[in-house]
């Protein structure tokens, strides 16, 4: 049985946001010796002005710390004495690639990461190789096809998914067969899977909640979109080097996941208003951003958190005024338009979302698209700017 492995105790350097961040900072080392105390101390210093982190400590290089952080990650490698960055990296650090978005950049992963993993002592080439996330999401897919609920804990990935030697390259058929094993994750191996499924939980159609993962789609299109676009591991010949391995992992030729990005389609939204396709004007990451606002398990996990509707903007309580209605308020998401879901230890964080009646979140909405025409663009640049007009379009209303 093929041991599954994450980087554990980094899970807040596993954001998508600090990655891009990690990844701007590494191609500006690509090719550079970072064993090089001078350059080592630089390249900390670099990544902790740009990324916010302690990378600590400092009696430690970098790479010595990190190192699995940015191979997890599909960054960078160390390769003799130098530092090779992925096609992965650069693309995630170019601000219009198509990797600038967190959902593309997580199908990817998903699609590439596999065990044996080179990060890791045990890589060992001739092993069966296994795609984790792929095959945790297939698991999802079943029980989903089986009319249960749609969501795993970790126990239940250990018991079903690694203790039957699930690979990620069989059909759902067959992970409807899977029955119970007495297999057990111990140790740091309980850390490491709760964390890679915290990671995980980043893309628009999984999320963690009370230490369970939960898929979240809105029908069977997805679903079908799922299998046919994403789910389908990048199957290589395995390389007896640990560099070639990553090298070879991580190459961006002719190879990457073209989803239909029509903002129309189900496959990424549920039918769009004539408002929300004004609002996402063809745009990508503004349809996800509907399309997590309008998650029904977001919303139950938000309720669950703040059990009263008032508004946060107009303050208005709206079971007071609609005491027929039992909580009739919005999820609305701050986060700039090209992140997905914050992450934080537990998994996913709600930190970052507020609850508006329907009328002051269309309002908003409205702002927020007059302000983007307004300045020439097509996305918040910062999640502080995302902040500043919600905080403009809330003196607004009030």
């Amino acid at each position: 049985m093929t041991t599954w492995r994450w980087d554990q105790g980094r899970v807040l350097y596993f954001q998508f946001d600090v990655l891009r961040e990690i990844a701007k900072v590494l191609v500006t080392f690509e090719g550079k010796d970072i064993n090089d105390n001078s350059i080592n101390d630089e390249l900390r210093k670099s990544l902790r002005d740009h990324v916010g982190l302690p990378f600590a400590p400092d009696s430690y290089k970098i790479n010595r710390n990190y190192s699995r952080v940015f191979q997890c990650a599909l960054l960078a490698y160390l390769q003799g004495k130098s530092l090779y960055v992925s096609d992965i990296c650069k693309m995630l650090a170019a601000d219009d690639s198509y990797l600038s978005n967190c959902d593309n950049y997580m199908y990817e992963v998903f699609r590439r990461f596999r065990f044996p993993f080179p990060a890791f002592n045990e890589y060992e080439p001739q092993t069966e190789r296994v795609y984790p996330f792929c095959a945790i999401i297939k698991y999802l897919i079943a029980l989903r096809e089986q009319g249960r609920s749609a969501k795993v804990s970790l126990e239940d990935i250990c018991s079903y998914v690694i203790g039957n030697s699930c690979t990620g390259l069989e059909d759902v058929d067959f992970y409807n067969t899977l029955q119970p094993t007495t297999y057990r994750a111990e140790g740091d191996s309980v850390r490491q899977l709760r964390e890679m499924l915290a990671f995980i939980s980043q893309c628009s159609f999984l999320k963690v909640f009370n230490k369970e993962l939960y898929l979240d789609v809105y029908g069977d299109d997805d679903i079908k979109h799922l299998l046919q676009n994403i789910l389908i591991p990048n199957v290589q010949e395995p390389m007896a080097d640990k560099g070639d391995e990553f090298c070879q992992m991580t190459k961006v030729i002719h190879q990457l996941v073209t989803p239909n990005v029509n903002t129309s389609s189900v496959n990424i939204l549920s039918p769009l208003s004539i408002l929300d396709k004004d609002f996402t004007e063809g745009k990508r990451v503004r349809v996800q951003h509907l399309r997590i606002e309008r998650s029904t398990l977001l919303r139950k996990f938000y309720i669950s958190l703040h059990p009263e509707p008032v508004c946060e903007a107009c303050k208005e309580h709206v079971r007071e005024k609609y005491p027929w209605v039992d909580y009739m308020l919005d999820v609305h998401h701050l986060l700039p338009l090209a992140s997905v879901i914050k992450l934080s230890i537990e998994g996913t964080s709600l930190d970052d979302m507020v609850g508006l009646c329907p009328s002051c979140h269309k309002a908003i909405h409205d702002y927020y698209r007059k302000w983007l025409k307004s300045n020439n663009l097509d996305d918040f640049r910062s999640k502080q700017e995302a902040m500043s007009v919600y905080l403009e379009a809330v003196r607004e209303i009030a």
